[in-house]
């Protein structure tokens, strides 16, 4: 993260794993609280093509707006769930040998930069309000499945809710 924090009023945050894949590694937000996008890590080397079409991941570009995805070799920047840019640093075989010349330093800074810079517009009308709460609300509500089937005190908590609470459900 001290990458990520080089760029002057950026903080990442380390989102914890309670469960594999429910969210990305980092959030990245302006010294002010406002989000700027968020990170995915995966293993030096691992194979970013492949997993791009993981279901995780294909998840994570439809739900973040702003979404980087990294082997630490590769980067691939994605805006509206679209692949806007990447940039391979550096081939794994070049890695592997200790061979570091032909690093692209300054195509990562620039895509990095364009991560930083992204911000959504302000809200100024209740449609406006009610778009941008809808992509977390899905979000909340595919993971609050996921959970259901698989968590016991959840689809305990649950049965009772809908059976003392509000039967519609």
């Amino acid at each position: 993260s001290s990458l990520l924090e080089a760029f002057k009023g950026i903080k990442t945050i380390i989102l914890p794993k309670k469960s594999t894949g429910n969210f990305p590694d980092l959030k990245v937000v302006t010294k002010d609280g406002y989000i700027v996008g968020y990170v995915e890590c995966k293993k030096v080397g691992a194979d970013l093509l492949s997993l791009e079409e993981s279901e995780q991941i294909k998840r994570y570009r439809k739900t973040f707006k702003n979404f980087l995805f990294t082997n630490f070799l590769e980067f691939r920047l994605y805006e509206g769930g679209k692949l806007l840019k990447k940039v391979e640093l550096l081939p794994l075989r070049d890695f592997k040998k200790g061979n570091f010349k032909k690093q692209r330093g300054k195509e990562l800074s620039e895509l990095l930069k364009e991560f930083f810079s992204f911000s959504e517009k302000p809200i100024t009308s209740l449609s406006e309000l009610a778009e941008s709460l809808s992509w977390r609300v899905r979000f909340l509500k595919e993971e609050f499945l996921r959970e259901l089937s698989v968590n016991e005190a959840i689809k305990s908590l649950y049965r009772s809710i809908k059976e003392f609470v509000v039967e519609t459900l």
